[in-house]
């Protein structure tokens, strides 16, 4: 029983020191948000709330010099939204954010790019 209580600890323990790799901040319902907008409204909330993600608190202060919080596809949701509302250059800007962000990405950042016909 001693054991069982020392393992359960070291779990608890070991549990509550990991961070968070990305900020997350409600991504999860923008997406879901996003992928079932019906009409021009909630598309404009979703734009909304992807911008507030993407460019953040420009009020605020930086308290980590970390530069990779967005998590992965943030910026391409962004670009894709953008470009639905006709916004082109400043689609492309979030593509390439993405990559720079996450070099892996490049080759489904092209292909969506490749997609809407844009270079």
């Amino acid at each position: 029983m001693k054991n069982i209580a020392i393992i359960f600890l070291c779990l608890v323990l070991f549990s509550s020191c990991t961070k968070q790799l990305y900020k997350y901040k409600g991504y999860d319902e923008m997406a879901f948000k996003y992928t079932v907008a019906t009409d021009e409204k909630e598309l404009k909330k979703a734009v909304k709330g992807y911008k507030s993600l993407v460019e953040g608190d420009k009020n605020k202060k930086k308290k980590s010099k970390k530069k990779n919080t967005l998590p992965p596809g943030v910026c391409v949701d962004y670009a894709q939204l953008l470009l639905l509302q006709g916004d082109t250059v400043k689609a492309l800007t979030f593509f390439d954010k993405e990559v720079h962000l996450f070099p892996d990405s490049k080759n489904f950042v092209e292909s969506i790019k490749r997609k809407n016909g844009i270079k």
